[in-house]
Order: C-alpha cells, then sequence, then structure tokens
C-alpha cells in the first residue's frame, strides 16, 4: 500500500513538471514571436490636397486629463508634420483609453491617410462621422480619402459635404472642374455602352447622371432624349430633345428627334413644328421629308371638323364638302403654293368649310360664281367634279397632268360628251386616271350628281397617283 502511494506520487510530480515544460516552452517561444515581429512602419506618402490640413483646427477631446490633451495636440502636430512613427505612438494609446473619441479617430484617420492607407482612414472618417455627423475635420477628411483612393464619383459626392465654408470653396476652386470632367466621361462611357446593348431605360438613367456633373451641351442633351424616347419615356425626351434645340437652334438632329417625341406623346401639332424645323435645316433628305408629310397627314386628320366625318355617308356632294376634301387631302401642296388669287366669295363665312374654300379659291382650283358667291351647299355634279379633279392635277403635280395627257387613255369616247365639248377633257383625264368610272353604256353622264364615297375614293386615288 505504502509503495503504490509512492509511485502514484512520483507520476503525479512528472506529469506536473511537464505540463509546467510545455507551458514555459509556449510562453518562451510567444516572446520570442512577439520580440521578432516587425514593428509598424509609417512612413509619409505624396497626396492631393494635403495642405488642407494644415489649415484644420483639431480641438482635443474635454474628457482628456491636461498630460492626455498635451499628448494628442503634440500628435496632431506630428501628423501634420509627417512624423508619422512619433505621432502614431501618441494618438494610439490615446485610442485604446477612448475608444469613442470622435476627435482622436479623425487624428488617426489622418494619420492613416498621409501614410497612404486611404481606405483605413475612410473606416475611420466614416465611424468618426457616425459618431458626429457634423464634424468638419471629418468630412474634409473623408473627401480627401475618396480623393485619394481615386474614387472620383464618391470624391465628388462628398466634396460639397465639406464643412466649414471656406474649406469647401477652396477644395472645389481646385478639384471640382476635373471631378466633373473625369466622372462626366466615366458616366457617358456607361451610358453609351448601355444604349449599344439595347438597355434603353437604363441609359436613359445613365445619361441623366451624365446631366447631373455635366456642362450644358446640346449633343448631351440629344442622346439623352434618344435614350428615353427609346425607352418610351417621351415626356422627358421632349424636355430633353427641346433643351437641345434652345441651346443648338442649327442641329437639324435635335428637332427630328424632337418631333418623333412629340409625335409619340400625340402632339402632332408640336410633331409638325419640330419636322418642318428639321427639313428646313436638311432639306435633302428625302425620308426626313417623307416623315414630314406623314406628320402632316396624321395632323390634319386629327383635326379635322366633325362635318368632315360625314362626308363620306353623303349621298349627295356638296361644294364645301368637295373644298374641304380637296384642302385637307392634298394640304402640304396647297400650304406650298398659297393663296395666289385674291378672290372674293361672299357667302362663305357661315359654312364650317370656310377655310378650306378661301384655299381653293386662292389657288384657283374652284371658282366663285359671276355674282361673287360660292354656294356652299349646292351639290356638285360630274362634270364639275372632273373639271375640279383636272385643275388639281395641273395645279399641283404638273408633271402628272402632262402624263396623263400624253397617254393612249386619255382618249375617251363618251355617247353623251363629244370630244369638241369644253369639258370633254376633263372628263377624259379623270376617267383616263380611274377618278371617276364611266357608265356601262359609255356616258359619261355630265350632270349626274356626286355621292360622298366616289369623291372620297377619288380623292385617294388622286393621292395615290400624286405620291408617284
Amino acid at each position: 500500500m505504502h509503495i503504490a502511494l509512492r509511485g502514484l506520487f512520483r507520476f503525479s510530480l512528472r506529469y506536473v513538471w511537464t505540463c509546467f515544460r510545455r507551458i514555459e516552452l509556449l510562453v518562451v517561444g510567444g516572446l520570442i514571436i512577439t520580440g521578432c515581429a516587425e514593428k509598424r512602419v509609417y512612413k509619409p506618402a505624396d497626396m492631393l490636397g494635403w495642405e488642407i490640413v494644415y489649415s484644420l483646427r483639431l480641438e482635443a477631446p474635454s474628457e482628456l486629463s491636461d498630460a492626455q490633451r498635451r499628448s494628442f495636440e503634440q500628435g496632431w502636430a506630428l501628423v501634420k508634420d509627417g512624423e508619422l512613427e512619433r505621432a502614431a505612438s501618441e494618438l494610439d494609446g490615446l485610442r485604446r483609453r477612448h475608444p469613442q473619441s470622435p476627435e482622436i479617430t479623425v487624428g488617426l484617420g489622418f494619420l492613416e491617410l498621409r501614410a497612404g492607407n486611404p481606405r483605413a482612414s475612410e473606416r475611420l472618417f466614416e465611424h468618426s462621422l457616425s459618431m458626429r455627423p457634423d464634424f468638419a475635420a471629418a468630412s474634409t477628411g473623408y473627401f480627401l480619402a475618396a480623393l485619394a483612393g481615386s474614387d472620383q464619383e464618391a470624391a465628388l459626392a462628398r466634396l460639397h459635404r465639406v464643412r466649414p465654408e471656406e474649406t469647401q470653396r477652396a477644395l472645389a476652386l481646385r478639384f471640382e472642374s476635373n471631378l466633373r470632367l473625369n466622372v462626366a466621361e466615366a458616366r457617358l462611357t456607361k451610358a453609351r455602352a448601355l444604349m449599344g446593348e439595347r438597355r434603353y431605360s437604363e441609359a436613359a438613367t445613365a445619361f441623366v447622371e451624365v446631366l447631373d456633373v455635366a456642362s450644358e451641351g446640346a449633343g448631351l442633351y440629344l442622346e439623352t432624349a434618344e435614350a428615353e424616347l427609346a425607352a418610351g419615356l417621351v415626356e422627358r425626351a421632349i424636355q430633353h430633345a427641346e433643351r437641345a434645340t434652345e441651346l443648338d437652334d442649327s442641329d437639324d438632329e435635335s428637332f427630328r428627334v424632337l418631333g418623333e417625341a412629340c409625335a409619340a406623346a400625340g402632339d402632332l401639332g408640336a410633331a409638325r413644328n419640330a419636322f418642318r424645323a428639321a427639313v428646313a435645316l436638311r432639306s435633302g433628305d428625302q425620308a426626313l421629308r417623307e416623315r414630314l408629310t406623314r406628320i402632316e397627314s396624321d395632323y390634319q386628320r386629327a383635326n379635322l371638323p366633325e362635318e368632315y366625318a360625314s362626308i363620306r355617308e353623303s349621298e349627295r356632294l356638296t361644294r364645301e364638302q368637295l373644298a374641304s376634301l380637296l384642302f385637307f387631302e392634298f394640304r402640304s401642296a396647297f400650304d406650298e403654293i398659297g393663296n395666289e388669287a385674291n378672290v372674293i366669295a361672299t357667302d362663305i363665312w357661315k359654312s364650317w368649310a370656310y377655310e378650306p374654300i378661301r384655299r381653293v379659291l386662292g389657288a384657283e382650283i374652284l371658282e366663285v360664281f359671276p355674282n361673287h358667291t360660292f354656294q356652299p351647299e349646292a351639290f356638285v355634279d360630274r362634270i364639275y367634279f372632273a373639271r375640279a379633279l383636272s385643275a388639281t392635277v395641273r395645279k399641283l403635280t404638273p408633271d402628272v397632268y402632262a402624263a396623263a395627257r400624253r397617254s393612249p387613255s386619255f382618249r375617251q369616247n363618251f355617247s353623251d360628251l363629244s370630244s369638241s365639248n369644253a369639258s370633254y377633257e376633263f372628263a377624259a383625264l379623270a376617267i383616263s386616271l380611274g377618278l371617276l368610272i364611266p357608265s356601262e353604256n359609255g356616258s359619261f353622264d355630265p350632270l349626274g350628281l356626286v355621292s360622298g364615297a366616289e369623291a372620297v375614293l377619288a380623292m385617294e386615288m388622286l393621292s395615290a397617283h400624286m405620291s408617284l
């Protein structure tokens, strides 16, 4: 029993000694490693705007003792002078004792910034601003950290948060112009890439972001409008296209895009005006002229008098309906020739078709009676209708008129209208062009009344001939 207890005691003592040696070795090893670890070296780095830091005032925290206050002031002075290792020895110890001090945190932020570690300084400035959002030194450091880290988007965004105002003005005077230019170029590259990928909504947003920082230029507003139009943002497209035309009223493309945007918005009057301006600047572009013609036609149809819609259903065509058909169908041509004749018609001022009557009379396509009345509600017979059609073709498209008269189909044999009749050529032209249809027995029926449906069909046929 005694021998067994002695053996157990020896075993326990040996075990304790072994553990002690292991701990000793770990401690010694740790001390050796710690002693061999490289001490951090702070080396000042060149950076833009550091001269601003010299003018910054960084007051010591009120909770510091007198000795700590002197240490803080000494550390801050050393940071500004680039004595970073000495500054670190002063400020690191203070932060361990006062980890929530915005002033000490900012001092260390400028230390990291001067040492060429913008990301580390940025985190410190962010922490300081989270504790004290209006901290002027922190907002200045936050801007300089973005500038040192080449994050120009962030630098531009932070610039106007810098306080006090005189510091902000000094920084803006030195850096804002280049920052805006570089940010605008980067955003523009992104916007154009999105446009090329047909990601129109994203491109539209990206172009607006370019406008937020770029100086005004007609071309940039035009690109923005094009992206917005492609994205279906027509109201915004109109706004930016209008601005492009204001900045440069000699750019036909800006007026074209404005016209397309207005047309998409349903404002055909504004679209017509914009396309007219574009055509005036680029008159040789046939596609652009054709687009204007379509817009003009759409505008006319959208602004027709209510009475116009009932013409097709009319059993008998009236003179005011005829004038209205001619004018609205070929309005662009009437606008080009203007009013050549000063014709007096005493009875048209009450007619719903006053303007069409006045214009076709001025173009000498229709005439008044000898007593200077037009008789708007009088019915139109076939020979008068043929005469009006012939005058329209001759006046508005002389080439079509000349070609029709040379055509073999121009010679017609009517059972009720001889070739010697003064009205024969009007009837022959209308029949040869397919504007009117002769009777089955070969007669022209000069005094037969024209229906609204016949008149509308004739206008459609005539329009087709004139567009060839």
